[in-house]
């Protein structure tokens, strides 16, 4: 039984395998048991089916990606060179995109939850249906800063999204190159899932955007072999970014609590 076992960890790479293993047949487990048509068999089914998806996949994944080189000396010259224009490029292009969405769709999608939020924003009594934190960011403070100007909501997290992928960018750039760094911002950007998606001031924008940046943080820790987090800075932002991602969605501590599990014993 332990030769089984050593075997098997060694299969799924480890520890850190299987609880990769694990946390992806919780996610979509957990999408099957709210579903709607969820029954016994329904879930002993997919259980079965997502098991083996997981159990197969996920070692692939983590053999494959520990097999990739990435070159973590960055010469600074690199970094300075054209800085400014690369940062304006990375911006133009994504506001670009998605203002053509906009003007398309001016002023947004409004759903029935997007109007209540806006109606709270309006008559700043705010109920907990909605994180009254992303109701804050997501429709009071842009009605604060455009006086009131309902074009502003959509509008603000086009711009929101366009600075973070900006940062993205410049973090994929620095450690790998222009092209790479292109074919991922065109990846997001002309998806039209991506440009439709912005046109709705919902709770899963901010969020989405919360993750992309804790990931961003957390690639630099992991390619710096952790270097970057000793900075008290980067210890800050990373805190408080992870508070307010957390605070967005009622359900967000299943992306959040790992994340910062990982980053705390890796």
């Amino acid at each position: 039984m332990k030769n089984i076992g050593k075997k098997f960890l060694k299969y799924i790479e480890g520890t850190h395998g299987l609880l990769f293993v694990l946390y992806t047949m919780f996610v979509f487990l957990a999408h099957i048991i709210i579903s709607p048509y969820f029954s016994i068999f329904y879930f002993i089914f997919y259980f079965i089916l997502i098991s083996l998806f997981s159990f197969i996949v996920c070692p692939f994944i983590i053999r494959f990606l520990s097999n990739q080189q990435i070159t973590c000396y960055v010469p600074q010259q690199k970094i300075i060179r054209n800085l400014w224009l690369r940062k304006v490029i990375f911006f133009a292009v994504p506001f670009s995109v998605l203002l053509i969405y906009y003007f398309a769709y001016y002023p947004g999608g409004f759903s029935p939850d997007s109007i209540d939020q806006y109606g709270q924003a309006m008559e700043n009594k705010y109920s907990d249906w909605h994180p009254v934190i992303q109701t804050l960011f997501t429709f009071k403070l842009p009605l604060i800063l455009s006086h009131g100007y309902e074009g502003s909501i959509v509008l603000f997290q086009i711009v929101c999204f366009s600075l973070l992928l900006m940062y993205s960018c410049e973090v994929i750039f620095r450690y790998t190159n222009i092209k790479y760094t292109f074919v991922s911002l065109l990846f997001i950007v002309l998806n039209p899932q991506t440009g439709y998606l912005f046109m709705f001031p919902w709770k899963d924008i901010p969020f989405a955007m919360g993750i992309l940046l804790l990931l961003i943080y957390a690639l630099q820790i992991y390619l710096t072999k952790g270097e970057w987090i000793q900075r008290k800075t980067h210890i800050l932002l990373f805190v408080m970014v992870w508070v307010i991602t957390t605070f967005f969605r009622h359900n967000a501590f299943l992306f959040t609590v790992p994340l910062m599990v990982a980053v705390l014993f890796y």
